[in-house]
């Protein structure tokens, strides 16, 4: 089977001498012939890089040589941009220095968001819809006001739901990600096939870095959930417009200078360490997620609430009955393999949902002392 280029940036799954695009089919596949998958995602490049010498350039310069190339690259660009640390930085990397951004795209459930109770204090999901008043809404007017030559285009997927059917075969072309949401927020094929033809690239805020102490060392590894948040449907259909600012093959040495900060600040605060211990526990989630964001993106400071769930904000009963049906068709199919006796044989279903393709030593960790 011959894989388009696309793959090559966005990761495919091999099981055996078969590859595939999409996850679940390959999880099949595995199931069936009892092999287990992978998911391979820029490996030979990253096995040819030198993780253990980060360049002298700062991040913000790196930022800027990012946002540089883009412009440089496409005639059309566009952010997909949620308000949070990863899109805001690069925003504020395109506007810091000048350089055109030509449309900022956002997909929010706008109008669930405004009949809600804002809370500035509040930083549970629940409180998810108060960063569309608190961050999102506020910065769009700001921008509209600067930079009146970015085209700004809010998308109220929320008021899409009702109605809304998944096909038969929604699961068999997910890249990665298993959620009816993602579909719901990029079925619009007709907006997307036009910015494709306007040699345009969507551009998102794929990732901050993935680290890990295994053996001694700092790794850095990289997950297919986090490559496939984008969520486009049938990713072969959009392989020129699709553009991962963080993770791609021209910036391997702006993540190693990410991945180096960081460790840095693990050397100098070795209590902290333990949250990077592999394999690593999702209690230590939102404290490296909040480290990251000081350390990396220092220069973007918005509210922003702990990670959320869309169910959080869409709490009408038609509503309700709209997600309950999407999430049972989609989840049958899902536990339909789970439950097959290869796949429940692995150390964890979690698996399912976030491969790695490997991981890079990056620096030894040092001996703790004492004062």
């Amino acid at each position: 089977m011959m894989l388009p280029n696309f793959c090559l940036r966005t990761g495919y799954y091999q099981v055996g001498d078969s590859f595939f695009m999409n996850k679940i089919p390959a999880v099949i596949e595995s199931s069936r012939r009892g092999i287990y998958p992978q998911w391979i995602f820029m490996n030979d490049l990253l096995d040819r890089h030198n993780w253990q010498n980060p360049l002298t350039q700062s991040l913000p310069d790196l930022y800027k040589n990012r946002c540089q190339q883009l412009r440089e690259r496409y005639d059309y660009l566009t952010l997909s941009y949620s308000g949070g640390a990863d899109s805001g930085n690069i925003l504020q990397s395109f506007l810091n220095n000048r350089i055109q951004l030509d449309e900022i795209l956002v997909l929010w459930p706008v109008r669930r968001s405004e009949s809600s109770v804002v809370n500035p204090f509040d930083l549970s999901k629940k409180n998810y819809p108060s960063e569309w008043e608190l961050t999102i809404k506020p910065h769009l007017k700001w921008i509209a006001k600067h930079y009146p030559k970015i085209k700004i285009t809010v998308r109220d997927w929320g008021e899409e739901l009702p109605g809304f059917s998944l096909k038969d075969d929604f699961l068999l072309k997910r890249s990665s990600t298993t959620s009816p949401y993602s579909v719901l927020r990029w079925h619009d094929r007709d907006r997307l096939d036009a910015l494709g033809c306007k040699n345009g690239a969507l551009i998102y805020g794929t990732d901050k870095p993935r680290l890990c102490i295994k053996d001694g060392w700092y790794h850095i590894y990289f997950i297919d959930n986090a490559v496939h948040s984008g969520n486009l449907p049938e990713l072969d259909d959009f392989s020129n417009m699709v553009e991962l600012f963080y993770w791609s093959p021209d910036t391997l040495d702006l993540v190693t200078k990410q991945s180096h900060a960081l460790i840095d600040f693990f050397e100098a605060h070795p209590g902290m360490r333990h949250i990077l211990d592999w394999p690593i526990q999702s209690h230590g989630h939102e404290q490296y997620r909040n480290i990251v964001k000081s350390i990396i993106y220092s220069g973007y400071n918005m509210f922003q609430v702990k990670h959320f769930a869309y169910d959080c904000i869409l709490t009408d009963t038609e509503l309700e009955t709209d997600l309950q049906t999407l999430n049972y068709r989609a989840w049958q199919t899902v536990r339909s393999v789970v439950q097959d006796k290869f796949i429940s044989s692995w150390d964890g279903q979690e698996q399912i949902i976030g491969m790695i393709n490997g991981m890079w030593p990056l620096r030894q960790v040092s001996s703790i002392t004492t004062v």
